[in-house]
């Protein structure tokens, strides 16, 4: 621990800016502030009684000199940098400090102090750089406390705890001061500390005055304690403490002024009371100062038990501790005596002089009693093993009789369930047996099913194809008589051109041309139907072959495999093309048209036209089949060299083509 540093109170001045009402009065300022550091109070160039609101006295014309001045267009930020941001490097070095605003009601020492959103006070401000400050430093172990209280009517509660009960203020040997039953919190973010501070102001007491619509009714105080853990070179270690004070005073108040009754004059005295005791203090360790100057030896006397406030200030006014005082005060005549009264006692704290030195503990340890605490350690932790072993063996031996009996008749009642369930056991054993013999069974059964649809697919397959065959043989007899019309029209003919024959030599030869002509494309005709016919009666006896071959694994498939079943299926035929016998061509009576129309017919054919067209093809009945009643009509007979083609809907060899 250091030997101690002289260190003076850090006073500064904040002069608000005057109110809306205060400017429609008398819109000049009490206070004038020259710079940085000097002021002057009631300056003589407002000698009239209207520039100095109606007041007969001379002006005091008083310039004082101070730490710093804050005009009325300075932010909350500038007063911070240039009064307590130094304040947060001091305190994690292990040095206590404090901050307290002091001034009239009304003065601005709330929003200097907590601010709002737009402008936050030294508390937030004071917060958020001890933050950084830590968070900027990782290499090093931090602990930081904070608490946050409040002394109303001479009673100290904690703002942290809902329904606080009053606090105690109590000295100890180092003559600190402590507040018993005050809670802590540990805080790892500026922000949760913020929050708290919100959380401390719901209950802090606060009421309507004269001088301001929002007054604070109680002192507030904000304490961090920050903890910071060295470790130098070798095993030293030291701890380093230091505590930053935040005050935000009640202003001063005077009864008449305020036409305070009943609660709030009570409130009002108790504040004057605390201000007042403050006042004296920062007076009687002025004097002490100077006495110190002029060579007087006599110990002055501090009456710091006044009052709690002042209790608690003990450190922050003449002890270990860095301390900056905020003089709020009001431009406005209407606060004359309470201006100059603060600006009084400010000036004054000026002479206050401390002796600062830091909160450090050196703990050096050396290897020795490293080995030495060692062994007690192993020692006190055999013991404790021993105590651990009796303690146990205790614990055994207080298990009395009645406990082992109790055990007994649980464990038989026990026994006697077991033994009324087993034969349920041995039911449900067997049960479960059943049931995994049954759902063999029906895996069996299920693939039988399989097997049988399997089967069954393969018989629908063969009548299928058996219905196909009977549908092809079906075309095959429509094209043999197909075949039959078309040999009947020839033989027709025939017998026309024969009859022209024996009419007349020209009809003949005309009648025989054309009966060539027909001849020979229905020659034609017919040989390519009947190559046709040929290439499908091969085809279908090679499909048939196939189905048979198909049906005869599957059947000796059936037989390896599975008991024979009576199934019955379709008979297979096989597929007889019988085509029609070439006949002679014979003459007959019958003519279609008449000698002379056919004459006719035949010159007019071989003038105009180089086609050569047969008459038309009657219809002719033929056996009813299974399918239709009626052959289809046959095509008419095409000129020679064109393809003859029957029609798409009723072309037998399509419907052939297709069921293969």
């Amino acid at each position: 621990m250091d030997q101690g540093l002289p260190s003076g109170v850090t006073v500064a001045v904040r002069v608000r800016p005057l109110t809306k009402s205060e400017k429609k009065n008398n819109p000049q300022s009490l206070v004038q502030v020259f710079n940085e550091h000097l002021l002057t109070f009631d300056s003589k160039d407002l000698e009239t009684n209207d520039n100095r609101g109606g007041l007969r006295r001379r002006p005091k014309n008083v310039t004082m000199r101070f730490d710093k001045v804050f005009d009325q267009n300075s932010t909350s930020l500038q007063l911070f940098d240039q009064t307590t941001k130094h304040l947060v490097d001091e305190v994690l070095m292990g040095y206590n400090c404090t901050c307290f605003a002091y001034g009239a009601t009304g003065a601005g020492k709330t929003f200097t102090m907590i601010g709002n959103a737009e402008s936050p006070g030294v508390m937030v401000l004071t917060m958020q750089q001890l933050f950084n400050k830590i968070r900027d430093d990782p290499s090093t172990e931090y602990q930081v406390r904070v608490s946050y209280l409040e002394i109303y009517n001479e009673t100290l509660r904690d703002l942290l705890v809902q329904n606080s009960t009053a606090l105690v203020i109590r000295d100890t040997e180092g003559r600190d001061v402590i507040i018993s039953g005050l809670s802590y919190r540990v805080p790892t973010t500026a922000e949760e500390v913020l929050a708290w501070l919100e959380e401390g102001n719901t209950r802090r007491s606060q009421s309507s005055t004269e001088a301001n619509s929002q007054s604070s009714r109680s002192h507030a105080i904000l304490q961090v304690i920050v903890e910071k853990k060295v470790i130098s070179s070798g095993t030293s270690v030291s701890y380093q403490t230091g505590k930053f004070s935040l005050v935000d005073l009640a202003g001063s108040e005077r009864a008449a002024q305020m036409r305070n009754t009943g609660q709030r004059l009570v409130e009002g005295a108790n504040i004057n009371k605390s201000l007042l005791a403050l006042g004296n203090c920062i007076t009687a360790l002025a004097g002490m100062r100077r006495n110190a100057e002029n060579g007087v030896s006599r110990a002055g006397y501090v009456p710091f038990r006044g009052s709690k406030l002042t209790r608690l200030l003990k450190d922050s006014l003449s002890g270990n501790c860095k301390t900056v005082m905020i003089a709020n005060v009001s431009p406005s005549f209407s606060s004359y005596e309470d201006t100059w009264n603060t600006l009084q006692y400010s000036y004054r704290a000026k002479n206050i002089t401390m002796n600062v030195f830091k909160n450090e503990k050196q703990v050096a340890v050396q290897v020795s009693q490293y080995k030495d605490m060692l062994v007690d350690l192993q020692e006190e932790n055999k013991k404790l093993k021993q105590l651990i072993v009796c303690a146990e063996a205790q614990a055994i031996e207080r298990v009395n009789a009645q406990e082992m009996n109790n055990i007994q008749v649980f464990n038989s009642q026990i026994q006697q369930k077991l033994d009324h369930y087993t034969p349920y056991l041995s039911q449900i054993e067997s049960i479960n047996q059943n049931q995994r013999h049954y759902v063999d069974l029906i895996k069996k059964k299920e693939l039988q099913l399989i097997e049988m649809k399997a089967n069954l697919a393969h018989e629908q397959l063969i009548i299928v194809c058996a219905e196909e065959i009977e549908e092809i043989k079906e075309a095959l007899r429509q094209l043999e008589s197909q075949l039959l019309s078309l040999s009947m029209n020839a033989l027709k003919e025939e017998d026309a051109i024969r009859t022209l024959e024996l009419s007349e030599t020209f009809k003949l030869r005309v009648n025989k041309a054309i009966a060539e002509a027909s001849l020979v494309s229905l020659k034609a005709l017919l040989e390519r139907i009947r190559n046709s016919i040929h290439i499908r009666r091969l085809e279908v006896e090679l499909e048939m072959t196939r189905i048979k071959l198909e049906v005869s694994n599957y059947n000796a498939n059936n037989a390896t495999n599975h008991p024979p079943r009576a199934v019955v299926s379709p008979p297979i035929r096989e597929i007889e093309f019988k085509l029609p016998v070439k006949t002679p061509l014979r003459l007959h009576n019958t003519n279609v048209f008449s000698p002379t129309e056919n004459t006719l017919r035949a010159s007019k054919k071989l003038k105009t036209d180089t086609q050569i067209t047969s008459p038309p093809i009657q219809k002719t009945k033929t056996t009813p089949t299974r399918r239709s009643s009626q052959t289809p009509p046959l095509p008419k007979p095409l000129p020679q060299g064109h393809p003859t083609r029957p029609s798409p809907k009723s072309d037998p060899m399509q419907i052939i083509q297709k069921k293969i």
